[in-house]
């Protein structure tokens, strides 16, 4: 039988003599119902929404179209401080191995939804920040994203 806490770290299992563990265990708790799952796609949308704000109330200090001296640094900033957070994440969930990739999946998908919606929109969600600032944001954005999605892969432990 596994263990309850097998499931709920995403972790994938090893073979056993009754079969494919991770099989079975993808068979009995899909992803979408496993608890951690879950919890990184609620973090994902808390993250977006906090983010989301953060531009909303002060994108057009951080985000100035003008000098791109200014956009590189955002760029570095903003890749090391979400691999970074999603390292911590995994950590703290105990996700490790191949669970990571779902876990990464997970805590990316949400805000990638709703900012597909926010670009396309980008004048009446920020109208704080100049309209020549979408195309910086939007790199800013898959960068995030990105860089959580690498994090994904990258080897360690729990």
């Amino acid at each position: 039988m596994v263990a309850r806490a097998e499931r709920d770290d995403m972790s994938d299992a090893e073979a056993s003599s009754t079969g494919d563990l991770a099989t079975r265990d993808s068979q009995t708790v899909p992803p979408v119902r496993d608890p951690t799952t879950r919890l990184f796609v609620l973090i994902g949308f808390v993250l977006w929404l906090v983010a989301t704000v953060a531009f909303r109330l002060g994108g057009q200090y951080v985000l100035d179209p003008g000098p791109t001296v200014g956009i590189v640094p955002l760029y570095v900033v903003t890749g090391a401080a979400m691999t970074g957070l999603a390292l911590v994440l995994y950590r703290w969930r105990g996700v490790s191995g191949p669970a990571r990739e779902r876990a990464a999946i997970a805590l990316v998908l949400p805000g990638m939804v709703l900012d597909s919606v926010a670009i396309v929109r980008f004048e009446a969600v920020f109208p704080n920040m100049v309209p020549n600032a979408a195309p910086y944001f939007g790199g800013v954005l898959l960068l995030a994203y990105a860089a959580v999605l690498v994090s994904g892969f990258v080897p360690g432990r729990a």
